[in-house]
């Protein structure tokens, strides 16, 4: 992969979240990086961008530090990327600070990032195929209606912090039935970090960004005489910072998981950091990447 002349390249997903909100953080970004290379995430995710500078900016949510992580992954230099938000979820950056790999903005110009070797999951299928994600997946019932609901709300005019709970809300009335009615777990994401949304999943240090293990957390639907209850707890444990209770809920950590996505069609929809896609049915595995990116979160003072 070559380099640019230019040292700093700033990646935009011109969809993500509130228009006021990017645009107050690429204003930030600008300000702070004088000599800069744009990127759109359509020109990425359409193989239109050959060469990255070494040091490259995300602005955008999960889903669009998924999309940059995912075309960077198959090239053998990785830059160091800073995470500067602005999207509809920002667990990523959010799981970034909890963890200690945030850089502010004065220290960039000075070139000290306080970064982390971070390592990417992903989702190896039977027919060779990858799909990397940086946070969490879900594979659960509940999880590929959630993804459908949120592109609902996402041009409503619900206020930007409470659309993924319209969303989970939207999502558990929807799939219901359907999936009361399956065998699948209600809930199952894979997750990177201790943390799931803003509570704590995992005991200290099991989890780590930078590590090699990955969580699992599930909501079973064995109980035939609780399934509205098991419904609307994990509705809630998922978006709406209710954890639920503990007979409910299976937490495992482990380095590798092995599973099995299953469709009457020809393809079914898993959650990648909040985006649906449509994948073969099949068995997967899902683990950690070996290979590390060097990553922080940019910080700066609020209000600015």
């Amino acid at each position: 992969m070559g380099r640019k002349e230019r040292e700093t390249g700033v990646i935009i997903n011109s969809k993500a979240g509130d228009k006021q909100e990017r645009n107050r953080v690429l204003r930030v970004v600008s300000e702070t990086f004088q000599e800069t290379q744009s990127f759109n995430l359509v020109d990425l995710e359409n193989g239109n961008i050959k060469n990255i500078p070494p040091t490259v900016v995300i602005i955008g949510g999960d889903g669009t530090i998924r999309t940059a992580v995912s075309w960077l992954a198959t090239h053998d230099e990785y830059p160091q990327l800073l995470i500067a938000g602005g999207g509809s979820t920002n667990t990523f950056k959010t799981a970034l600070i909890q963890e200690g790999a945030k850089t502010p903005v004065q220290a960039v110009k000075r070139d000290n990032h306080v970064a982390i070797d971070y390592k990417p999951a992903v989702i190896e299928h039977e027919d060779g195929e990858k799909d990397f994600w940086v946070i969490s997946a879900g594979l659960g019932d509940f999880e590929k209606d959630f993804t459908r609901a949120f592109e609902e709300v996402r041009n409503s005019r619900i206020p930007h912090r409470t659309r993924a709970y319209a969303a989970g809300l939207v999502a558990f009335a929807q799939n219901f039935l359907s999936a009361m009615s399956s065998h699948e777990p209600l809930l199952r994401a894979y997750v990177t970090s201790q943390y799931l949304g803003p509570f704590r999943v995992f005991g200290e240090n099991e989890l780590s960004l930078s590590g090699d293990k990955l969580g699992l957390v599930e909501v079973d639907k064995k109980s035939y005489y609780w399934p509205f209850l098991r419904g609307a707890v994990a509705s809630c444990f998922w978006q709406m910072k209710v954890k639920a209770p503990k007979q409910l809920v299976k937490t495992e950590v482990s380095t590798s998981f092995s599973g099995e996505i299953e469709s009457l069609e020809e393809t079914a929809g898993i959650n990648l950091d909040g985006d649906e896609k449509q994948v073969k049915p099949g068995k997967v595995t899902i683990k950690r990447r070996h290979q590390p990116f060097p990553v922080s979160a940019l910080i700066w003072k609020k209000g600015k």
